[in-house]
């Protein structure tokens, strides 16, 4: 299972952990801390909008942990697009979003 990138980090997250918890109930023994970190960075797509952050996440001890570097990131990213000016906006516009940005 990949992250479509389009799409909702946390409904990503959700089916993940309803995915694991099958696994979990069909095996004798729960899925070990590695393998389930290994899944979760593995689901990541190695984009040029994740793979800024992929790397990092091998030394994260804690899928909690991981999880909320996700989404942090998806939020990162959708500040950028709203940031981003329209085909019809002109630098003055931008520039002056950018220092109210600032200045807040």
């Amino acid at each position: 299972m990949v992250y479509d990138e389009g799409s909702d980090i946390q409904e990503h997250i959700k089916l993940l952990r309803m995915r694991k918890a099958t696994v979990d109930n069909l095996s004798t023994s729960a899925m070990s801390n590695e393998t389930w970190k290994g899944i979760i960075i593995r689901s990541i797509p190695p984009t040029t909008k994740w793979l800024p952050v992929v790397p990092s996440l091998y030394n994260i001890t804690s899928p909690a942990d991981i999880f909320s570097i996700l989404i942090a990131h998806r939020m990162i990213l959708d500040r950028g697009k709203k940031d981003k000016p329209t085909s019809g906006s002109s630098n003055t516009a931008l520039a002056a979003k950018v220092m109210m940005d600032v200045q807040i």
